[in-house]
């Protein structure tokens, strides 16, 4: 439900065309001397075809930690901080207004930190973000109208051509054998715009 820009993600929406991470290259290593400033230039290679809609995606750095040749003593939890700087970069070549479209892709049982979860994978299929995304979803045995379980987020977002999985908590419930229904409405202020699965 944000816009972010992992590193080294290697699994994209199928509808996606243009992985930035396909079109940008760089130095995978650069050395900046202490107390100085190096410019780093990046490569990006455009779509043959002009296309409608957005690309996005990010620049990461990071401290190169392969130098990193110090152990540590063995036993006990052990915690390594690395910090990152991520510059989000958004290609566009003409001003063609894209109407998002979202689908729902599959429900089904997970986890969450140890807690049972029911997630539904969400897609944007189109080149553009969707924002101010509210999404409400809910759990029922088949054929029933008791709600089980539900969620409710608002103020969500979506990256174009993205992906993600909304939960819904199951509240440290056990998983109980039968067959189930989740409904998924999803309203958008941006465009103003609702689904529902």
């Amino acid at each position: 439900g944000i816009i972010d820009y992992p590193d080294g993600q290697k699994k994209f929406d199928a509808s996606l065309k243009y992985p930035f991470s396909k079109l940008a290259s760089t130095e995978k290593n650069v050395t900046i001397d202490p107390k100085s400033d190096k410019s780093v230039m990046i490569k990006v290679k455009m779509p043959a075809e002009e296309f409608d809609g957005l690309i996005i995606g990010g620049i990461n750095i990071r401290l190169n930690q392969a130098d990193d040749t110090k152990k540590e003593s063995e036993g006990g939890m052990q915690i390594k901080n690395i910090i990152r700087y991520n510059f989000g970069v958004v290609l566009v070549e003409n001003e063609t207004v894209i109407v998002p479209e979202m689908k729902m892709n599959k429900a089904f049982p997970s986890q969450v930190m140890g807690v049972n979860t029911v997630k539904a994978n969400l897609s944007n299929t189109e080149p553009g973000i969707i924002d101010g995304l509210e999404i409400v979803a809910k759990v029922t045995k088949k054929g029933s109208k008791e709600v089980l379980y539900e969620a409710t987020k608002q103020g969500l977002r979506m990256a174009p051509n993205s992906t993600f999985d909304f939960g819904v908590s199951m509240d440290n419930k056990a998983y109980q054998a039968g067959d189930y229904t989740m409904s998924v409405v999803a309203k958008a202020e941006n465009p103003d715009k609702e689904w529902s699965w």
